[in-house]
């Protein structure tokens, strides 16, 4: 790796502990479960419960090291920000895992919502609020 960007990682995890947010130490990633155009979406378990996550990883190849650092604090900004109930909330980052930036929500069964409504396979009726008129 090179020193710049393990400087730049270094902050980052030091930003998230000043935020309560840095769980490095404490996630261990497992199977790929899905790939979006800047990162892969793993599950993991969050230690010392056990607790399945999400871990998502930024794909530094797709971008300069800096912006890809860069665009993970505005994802992480944004997501320790948002309150509501059909958004996942922020548990924290890691640092860790493949030196690079890994955001960590919970995990959810049935994967993410547009994946969720693309699958032929499943009713999409009670997804429908039905109000009389």
């Amino acid at each position: 790796m090179q020193p710049g960007r393990q400087i730049a990682l270094k902050e980052f995890a030091q930003c998230a502990s000043r935020s309560n947010i840095n769980l490095n130490g404490s996630v261990e990633r497992h199977d790929l479960h899905s790939r979006r155009p800047f990162a892969l979406v793993y599950q993991g378990t969050l230690r010392p419960l056990g607790t399945r996550v999400a871990v998502k990883t930024i794909i530094p190849i797709l971008s300069p090291e800096k912006d890809t650092i860069e665009e993970a604090v505005r994802q992480v900004s944004t997501l320790s920000h948002v309150q509501h109930e059909n958004v996942l909330p922020l548990l924290g980052i890691t640092t860790e895992l493949y030196s690079n930036v890994s955001i960590i929500s919970a995990w959810m069964e049935n994967g993410n919502a547009h994946d969720y409504v693309q699958d032929q396979s499943i009713d999409p009726r009670p997804l429908v609020d039905r109000h009389d008129c």
